[in-house]
């Protein structure tokens, strides 16, 4: 399979995201904003990938729900940007695609952490007090860890551009 210079660049944009984001927690502004400018100019020119209207799509539907995510405290500000970089880089349908792997990939790491701290029978249990108790209102202990999420974007990526599609 050979890779287009636009997939490489993505690919080489998401993996300076996930190192950045595993190291610093946080995914900075001045890789997302002149990646998603570029993803919306790419969409402008002949045979460099996907359309602009592929790519107003694909940035909205990795725009909105992420936002949603943000609101609800799941992702961070700069996990919403780098998906809706990704979504104007590759457009729709490709952008679901990232959206299931990328999720897969940060309840494998999510799954993975909780085991490997000793929590998952802890877990469970909190979970089966909340769920049958009235008066527990204390957060479950899994909504204190937190994983970069940047690195399960970056495999989510990965994924949709090395597999083909599942649509």
């Amino acid at each position: 399979m050979v890779l287009s210079i636009h997939a490489v660049i993505l690919i080489l944009i998401v993996t300076l995201a996930a190192i950045i984001d595993v190291y610093k927690r946080i995914i900075p502004n001045w890789l997302t904003y002149p990646a998603l400018i570029c993803g919306l100019v790419f969409g402008f020119l002949p045979d460099s990938g996907p359309t602009i209207t592929n790519s107003l799509l694909g940035f909205a539907i990795a725009f909105f729900p992420a936002l949603l995510m943000f609101v609800l405290n799941s992702l961070g500000g700069g996990d919403v940007k780098l998906l809706a970089a990704i979504g104007a880089w590759i457009g729709f349908p490709m952008i679901v695609d990232v959206l299931v792997y990328s999720a897969i990939a940060g309840g494998g790491m999510a799954l993975i952490l909780i085991i490997w701290k000793g929590l998952f029978w802890s877990l469970i249990k909190e979970f089966f007090i909340k769920l049958f108790s009235k008066k527990s209102n204390t957060a479950l202990t899994i909504n204190k860890m937190r994983i970069p999420f940047g690195v399960a974007i970056a495999l989510g990526t990965g994924w949709a551009l090395f597999l083909p599609p599942y649509y």
